[in-house]
């Protein structure tokens, strides 16, 4: 009798496990909507608020992005530096920089449905990475200036890194959305 009884157990047990390995393989299966890490969502929705794009729902078109803010890192530490020793080859080191990490953003947002800029970044990224020459022009007096188009768009690289620094990713997003927004007129 006890013998068979615990037979019953254990077949009660293995179908018990059965059950909660099929239902849990289930769970799996399941495809849960990826969300990018809230600091660079908050940097990309900076970004597209500072080019004056209107995408909606920035999650949902960014779902399958993968987006890192490491170039930025860089180009703030640059251009930093550059803005401090006054030099134009740390502050073209941080262009180009920033231009890794737009390109970044840029394939992040392609499903954000703003083709149009899209391909006016693309435009922008090729000639920042080929230095700034015909893009901004820097000026070495008692400071550094940026222009472009004769616009002096230094306070909005100063504003950029010094949210970057304050972790104020949204804003600092903003800042760097509106030097490309100037620099795509």
């Amino acid at each position: 009798m006890k013998s068979s009884v615990f037979a019953i157990f254990i077949m009660v047990a293995l179908t018990a496990v059965l059950m909660i390995t099929s239902s849990a393989s289930k769970v799996k299966a399941l495809s849960i909507p990826k969300e990018l890490p809230s600091n660079v969502l908050a940097f990309v929705e900076g970004f597209l608020l500072g080019i004056e794009a209107d995408v909606g729902n920035v999650t949902a078109c960014t779902r399958d992005a993968t987006i890192t803010l490491n170039d930025f890192d860089n180009a703030f530490y640059s251009l930093e530096y550059g803005f401090k020793k006054m030099s134009p080859q740390l502050i073209e080191t941080g262009l180009q920089e920033l231009a890794a990490g737009i390109e970044e953003i840029k394939q992040g947002i392609e499903d954000c449905n703003i083709k149009g800029i899209i391909k006016q970044i693309e435009s922008l990224i090729a000639q920042l990475k080929s230095g700034t020459l015909g893009v901004v022009k820097v000026l070495v007096h008692e400071a550094i200036n940026i222009f472009h188009n004769g616009q002096n768009i230094t306070t909005e690289f100063k504003n950029a890194i010094q949210y970057w620094k304050d972790k104020k990713y949204e804003l600092c997003g903003v800042q760097v959305g509106m030097i490309v927004g100037v620099l795509l007129e």
